[in-house]
């Protein structure tokens, strides 16, 4: 019998990455040397029904009220000037960015394959141009179609073959056309999202230098790359009693909306009450070098 073959790094392709000491199921965590990123063996995401239907994104579609804010990442976006006119935004989930980003002047399109954020978007904002699709098949449908920027946040991690996701959006750019794009920061001080930082939901994990590498790679040239700054909201978020989550399960198997508004109401009692005391500790963190939980980059198509 042969010799397995060695799976290459999804990002540089090359074959210099060491296993690491965490395994979630049939899912083994890898660390490439090269270019920095680490990713699940194998590279597999769980398709759009887990999407439409897993615990952890059914609270806000049940209490479309939840996503109140726009994100850090969003707001880095919406204050850059830039000389651009339309916009996609691949993940565009309930459509409270593109509203927004239609509103400050750009002509949005937004696609996201989770079809219940579509109708929640269409409905909610009035925006006739979304699809329920994902990139791939978004390009059969609109060979022409091109734009002078393309937003994709809290998108990267979750996809099976991230370079050629970028190759694709870079075909769909206008001459000088931007992307903007946010991820988890591997290296932040507090992992708020540790639950939800494995496969099959991520699949690779990025640092400033995993990210610049892969957008080198792909022909983008970094205009500027963010790191969140900590927050009081990050520590806030590491003090997790479960209460909220558990009737956030009954409600899925009792489709009981009732029960969304008590989780709701739990998550922002929470926040409310913790939030002067965490303040304060965050300023001293931040003082210290302390990393945000996130990380935003604005690229252009390379020269």
């Amino acid at each position: 019998m042969g010799t397995a073959r060695r799976m290459k790094c999804p990002v540089c392709s090359t074959e210099t990455w060491k296993p690491l000491g965490e395994i979630w199921g049939a899912y083994q965590m890898c660390h490439c040397v090269s270019c920095d990123v680490v990713f699940s063996n194998p590279m597999v995401g769980p398709g759009r029904e887990w999407y439409e239907k897993n615990e952890e994104g059914v609270i806000y579609k049940l209490h479309e009220d939840f996503e109140s804010q726009l994100g850090w990442n969003h707001e880095q976006f919406l204050n850059e000037d830039i000389q651009a006119k339309t916009l996609l935004d691949v993940g565009c989930g309930r459509g409270r960015f593109l509203n927004e980003a239609r509103r400050i002047g750009y002509i949005v399109t937004g696609i996201d394959f989770d079809r219940i954020n579509v109708e929640v978007a269409r409905r909610r904002f009035g925006i006739s141009e979304i699809q329920s699709d994902t990139l791939e098949k978004f390009v059969l449908k609109n060979p022409r179609k091109r734009f002078d920027v393309i937003t994709f946040f809290e998108v990267l991690e979750h996809l099976p073959d991230p370079r050629q996701f970028l190759r694709t959006v870079r075909s769909l750019l206008n001459p000088g056309g931007y992307i903007a794009l946010s991820v988890p920061n591997r290296e932040r001080f507090i992992n708020t999202i540790g639950y939800l930082d494995k496969p099959p939901y991520h699949l690779t994990r990025w640092t400033k230098k995993a990210l610049g590498n892969i957008l080198q790679l792909t022909d983008f040239s970094v205009l500027h790359l963010k790191i969140k700054p900590l927050r009081g909201e990050d520590l806030i978020d590491i003090i997790r009693l479960g209460v909220g989550r558990r009737l956030i399960r009954v409600a899925i198997d009792r489709t009981q909306k009732g029960l969304i508004s008590w989780a709701v109401r739990l998550y922002q009692l929470k926040r409310q009450l913790l939030r002067t005391v965490m303040s304060p500790i965050a300023w001293g963190l931040r003082a210290g070098g302390c990393q945000g939980a996130g990380l935003y980059c604005l690229a252009k198509i390379g020269d």
